[in-house]
């Protein structure tokens, strides 16, 4: 097969649309060929990344080359946009091939192929540039009683998230600045089937803003998984209007 040399390509050469993954062989006929070129072993350490054009330009080292059939790897990083946007099409394309002269063809441009699945339980997250601003899917509340003075008044919380909620991450419940003095202390324990996903199982009252209730991720919450906790409460002993939680 022939070789590519000291050329300027859109993106790293590849014999086929390749699925775009480390750990991805791309074709039965690659699995023979275990030779991969890292980055900095052929492409050196800086591209040309024109940010209008949304192109990336790696020129081939003097003195390197790529072989037919040889996988190449190359990683780099970019910011995400901060907003939600759709992935984008990233088409692979390579310049004039020196060795056979100036006059050569270049290669065909050829669609990148991405994975399935889910990425931070993102539907095409694999996909570049697929961005999801986080949020919640839904978010109820209940209690089980509204006599005043009650002592054993259960707030039932569920909620998801449209994306994984991480460990360390803090889910703050607001409004509960009405309720009784017998639950006025530092830690409220949580119950319920999902009340180990939280930090020491409870909740911890912010001692300078009243009412506010928060409580420490300790297992990753999956994107579009339902949590449901309970935790118990008194209720005033006057009347009071509902709080928005």
């Amino acid at each position: 097969g022939g070789t590519l040399t000291n050329s300027t390509s859109e993106f790293p050469l590849m014999p086929y649309n390749c699925t775009w993954l480390p750990t991805e062989v791309c074709s039965a006929q690659m699995k023979n060929f275990p030779p991969f070129f890292l980055n900095d072993s052929v492409f050196g350490s800086i591209g040309d990344f024109d940010k209008a054009k949304g192109s990336l330009v790696l020129t081939i080292l003097v003195g390197k080359v790529i072989n037919a059939f040889t996988k190449v790897i190359f990683t780099f990083s970019l910011k995400n946009m901060p907003t939600n946007h759709q992935a984008t099409t990233v088409v692979l394309s390579a310049g004039q091939i020196s060795n056979f002269g100036q006059n050569s063809k270049a290669f065909a441009s050829s669609v990148m192929t991405n994975p399935e699945g889910y990425l931070f339980g993102v539907q095409n997250g694999y996909r570049p540039l697929e961005t999801v601003l986080p949020g919640f899917l839904f978010g109820t509340v209940e209690q089980s009683t509204p006599v005043a003075a009650a002592v054993n008044n259960i707030i039932t919380v569920s909620f998801a998230t449209n994306i994984l909620c991480a460990n360390g991450s803090i889910l703050t419940l607001t409004g509960l600045n009405r309720i009784g003095n017998r639950s006025k202390t530092a830690f409220l324990d949580i119950y319920g089937h999902n009340s180990s996903v939280f930090l020491y199982g409870r909740g911890e009252f912010d001692a300078a803003l009243p009412g506010i209730l928060k409580l420490t991720v300790a297992k990753p919450i999956l994107g579009g998984s339902i949590v449901s906790f309970n935790f118990i409460i008194s209720n005033q002993e006057m009347d009071s209007d509902a709080q928005i939680m």
